[in-house]
Parts: structure tokens; sequence; C-alpha cells
């Protein structure tokens, strides 16, 4: 079952200049709870743009993000930041992991910005994370991880706290194919297992062929949306 809410967008848009064209330019948007998402289209299409807007990184220039009965857009950046820690999973492309850290603290770091140290039962969760991804916690050294090693830290990180939303901004784009797929997999069979609704900014079809839903972008605006008729 869905864990958690549905996505209602209207009248969105973000420009970084006010007489530019705006690089999101979406009317309406309603995405179901538990919906599994790809978001693809041509480089420069505003993908991540729109991901970002969708998880409150970004702010709107007009319109409305509104999961649930939160409207993103009417919440300040620190209000934004703490729903974000608490409701959203995010997989960046770049995997942001800190090399200082261990694999166990790399995944429990959102711990830190809500308090000093993490419980014993969070510790525990964070090793069973790791264990999920095929990554035994007590291997120390990040920098000594492949990028198939790193990214499933980044999924364990992504996963702990079993959030609602989760969002992966091209999460099979630096991976060799064989790599590629086996997060794939662990991608979608841990959204399905804690009923999170999947959003992915991709260009790998194969992702894209795994997702109930395809939205594809150009220049800003939905040009196609694979959604099933409504019944």
């Amino acid at each position: 079952m869905p864990s958690g809410p549905a996505l209602t967008v209207r009248d969105l848009e973000l420009r970084y200049e006010p007489a530019a064209p705006p690089v999101v330019d979406l009317p309406a948007l309603h995405v179901a709870a538990g919906t599994q998402l790809a978001i693809t289209g041509a480089s420069g299409a505003g993908k991540t743009s729109l991901a970002y807007l969708l998880c409150g990184i970004e702010r709107p220039s007009a319109g409305s993000v509104t999961w649930g009965e939160v409207a993103l857009d009417q919440l300040g950046e620190t209000a934004r930041d703490r729903w974000r820690r608490r409701q959203v999973g995010l997989v960046f492309q770049d995997f942001h992991l800190v090399p200082q850290l261990s694999l166990e603290d790399n995944v429990l770091v959102s711990c830190y910005f809500e308090r000093l140290r993490p419980s014993q039962a969070e510790r525990e969760r964070a090793r069973a994370e790791l264990a999920a991804m095929g990554v035994p916690a007590a291997r120390r050294d990040i920098r000594a991880l492949s990028r198939g090693e790193q990214q499933r830290v980044a999924l364990a990180r992504a996963l702990w706290h079993r959030p609602p939303i989760l969002i992966a901004d091209e999460p099979t784009a630096s991976l060799d194919r064989a790599t590629g797929a086996v997060i794939v997999e662990l991608l979608i069979d841990a959204a399905r297992a804690a009923g999170s609704t999947l959003i992915v900014v991709t260009h790998d079809q194969l992702l894209i062929e795994r997702m109930a839903r395809v939205l594809t972008l150009g220049a800003g605006r939905l040009l196609a949306d694979s959604a099933p008729p409504a019944a």
C-alpha cells in the first residue's frame, strides 16, 4: 500500500531571469501516491529543475507544488528543508558521500541535522539498509568503493528512514550497463516494498520501461504523458 501523499502541481513556473523563457512551465500534474514515474527528455529540457521543484530544493517563480496537504511553495526555506529531510529520499547522480565518514555514518548523515547523535536503533537500521544493498557496513573507506558500490550507499542513505517519496536524478547515468541494471532493480524493489512514490529523472531506456508512467519534457513543457486513462 502507498505510504505517502499524492502530488498536485498547478500553474508551475520556474524562471531564472524575469524576461527569459521559463525553465519549467507545467500548468497541471497529478501523481497518485505510490506511483513509479519517469521524467525524461533531451538535455536541457528542464527535467532536473522539475525534480528540484517537486522536492522543494528550488522554489517556483509561480504556481504551486502540493504533497497531500503540504504546499511547498508556501513554506520558508528552513521549513522546506525540514519537510524534505523527513519525507523525501534523494539520490543524486553525483552521490555526495562524505569521504571522512564511515559507510554507516554516510547513511545516517541526515540525523546530524536533527540532533547530535543517532540512536542505536537508527544505527541498526542503517546497517540493515547497507546489508540489503549488498555493501557491508564494516567497510570504512568510501574512496575504496566502486561507483556501483557508492551508488548503493547513496540508495541506503535515501531509504534508511523509509521515506514516502523517493526522487532519483539520473541514478544509473555513471554506471556500466550491468551495474545500472542491478541498481534499477534495487531502486524499484525498495520503493515498492515501502509503498513510496518513486520519481526518476533519466535517459536510461531500461529504467524508463520499468516505470508505470512516463513524462516527456521539452523546453520545460510537458510533451507527452503516458498516464493510463482514468477509470
